[in-house]
């Protein structure tokens, strides 16, 4: 019989290794198949299990999240940089399963990239190196839950704050 496990840390566990499909509200939640899954909204929450040709499917599980932390907004725009100075941040690939990668032009100033979860929390630093012209790092995040995971770059008059997708 198939369960599904709520836990304190508020990751939901399948009792099945491979074969899950995760549902919210009874709709597909596309890409989300891995033992254990990290709710961002609020609703009934199933995982559909299908294994040497057979398909089960657990009761739903309410599924409340709380008031998250207030983020902030997206930066556009950078100060502190001058305006002949021009500054990119690319993160690739997202989604990401495994390594995430940073790249960033004109990003000198860089000190801090942490990776927070949807409640805040940081879960992890991208060690940054830096060349004349770009600032690089790379991140490991196969251990880490699926879920949305917010990047904030962090430097000298500059924060630049971007999503991404841990499949």
């Amino acid at each position: 019989m198939q369960q599904l496990l709520p836990e304190a840390s508020g990751v939901l566990t399948s009792s099945y290794t491979t074969g899950n499909q995760w549902l919210l509200n009874d709709v597909v939640l596309d890409g989300q198949t891995g033992t254990t899954f990290t709710p961002v909204k609020t609703g009934s929450y199933k995982v559909r299990v299908t294994t040497d040709g057979c398909e089960v499917t657990s009761t739903g599980l309410d599924f409340v999240v709380k008031d998250p932390p207030v983020e902030p907004p997206p930066i556009e725009t950078t100060t502190g940089l001058g305006d002949d100075k021009e500054f990119s941040v690319k993160f690739t690939p997202n989604p990401v399963s495994d390594k995430l990668t940073v790249i960033i032009t004109g990003g000198d100033q860089v000190k801090d990239i942490r990776i927070a979860n949807q409640l805040g929390q940081v879960v992890g630093r991208i060690p940054v190196r830096k060349s004349s012209s770009t600032t690089t790092g790379e991140f490991v995040m196969k251990d880490l839950p699926a879920g949305v995971y917010i990047i904030h770059v962090i430097g000298d008059n500059l924060v630049h704050t971007e999503r991404i997708v841990k499949l």
